[in-house]
């Protein structure tokens, strides 16, 4: 709807902005941290560059994002944690990023969103394909339809749907994904950071963009890209160190161009099928290994403490006193039991300590 009138025109608003009010309004109770950390992506830039160089493909940055975060998210599960009603925390095992997708919708540029399942066990290249193929495809996911039906229910109605929604970790992963990733530096060419609104995730991340800045290399100073990045942790369930692990991790992962230099990008899907095959049955060989050896060590222990019964239960003694004696009444009644059936000369040795 478009009426033009002198000096002025009326657009219709957007149903998928009333739901963005909404959605606002039912999230305005979180206590968000907001993180903003400049990354250093000169090696990861000159990756991509080497890249198409070689073969002429252009990799998506927002794809090799989206392969660092599932990277780290998957070794800090608690970042993407979710309470449920009964004071309890649910962890997923895999990782679904929500992100925006840009389409060309009757000649026009929408954002859409689009969840990426299972990214900690996908490489850049297959995230980079399942983006591509959603661009290109006209129709959306059952995501984004089930919302546009939310959209038809009244402002109070669509509330309380909302409110009830983000109490179940289920839905929230099968229709909002578990962590939200926004790349809205692809839309500029300058640095700087993008404050986000608090959201139904638990982690956020906001990417800005990309700025040339001098900086000093052993005693040199050369001319590096830093990428501005936005990390929107929810307090009431995150705290300051796993952040911080958790934001130290991602960085390394982004500097180091993680996924970029790797040979399974220019491999078939059958070959890096197999190549996984392999890492999880030498995985399983090692820990086969391990745990050998832990059983090996604990005959040997065993078999040891029955042959020196006393020098066992000194050395046990010498342990408790180390400690400071946490529990004297324990260590009162070993002493009287050792000093009724252990030769004093062990127990005295075994007491130096004191």
């Amino acid at each position: 709807m478009k009426t033009s009138h002198d000096g002025y025109r009326i657009v219709a608003f957007r149903r998928m902005r009333r739901l963005m009010i909404t959605i606002g309004r039912v999230t305005s109770h979180r206590h968000i941290m907001h993180g903003l950390v400049e990354l250093d992506v000169t090696r990861t830039r000159q990756l991509m560059r080497e890249h198409k160089a070689s073969t002429g493909e252009d990799l998506s940055f927002t794809a090799f994002l989206a392969a660092c975060v599932g990277h780290a998210v998957a070794m800090n599960k608690q970042v993407h944690a979710y309470r449920k009603w009964r004071s309890q925390l649910v962890l997923f095992d895999n990782v679904d990023i929500n992100i925006m997708v840009e389409k060309d919708l009757r000649g026009q540029k929408f954002a859409m969103p689009h969840i990426v399942r299972g990214v900690n066990n996908k490489t850049v290249r297959d995230i980079q394909e399942e983006i591509r193929t959603v661009q290109a495809e006209p129709r959306s996911g059952r995501e984004v339809k089930a919302f546009r039906r939310v959209t038809l229910l009244p402002t109070f109605a669509r509330q309380i749907f909302l409110w009830f929604m983000f109490k179940n970790p289920r839905l929230i992963k099968a229709f909002l994904g578990m962590v939200g990733l926004t790349a809205i530096g692809m839309f500029a060419n300058r640095g700087g950071w993008g404050i986000g609104l608090p959201s139904p995730h638990t982690l956020g991340i906001v990417v800005g963009g990309i700025a040339e800045r001098p900086a000093l290399v052993d005693g040199k100073v050369e001319a590096h890209e830093y990428l501005s990045v936005t990390l929107d942790f929810d307090h009431d369930l995150i705290d300051g160190a796993p952040a911080a692990r958790f934001t130290q991790h991602l960085s390394d992962l982004i500097e180091s161009g993680y996924g970029l230099g790797d040979s399974r990008s220019s491999r078939s899907r059958p070959e890096r099928e197999g190549h996984q095959r392999r890492a999880e049955v030498a995985h399983i060989s090692l820990r086969k290994e391990e745990r050998r050896r832990t059983v090996s060590l604990q005959e040997r222990t065993c078999a040891w403490t029955r042959r020196h019964p006393a020098q066992a239960e000194c050395l046990l003694v010498q342990a408790q006193l180390r400690v400071g004696a946490r529990n004297p009444a324990w260590t009162r009644a070993h002493l009287s039991r050792q000093a009724e059936w252990a030769p004093r000369g062990e127990c005295q040795e075994g007491l130096t300590i004191l």
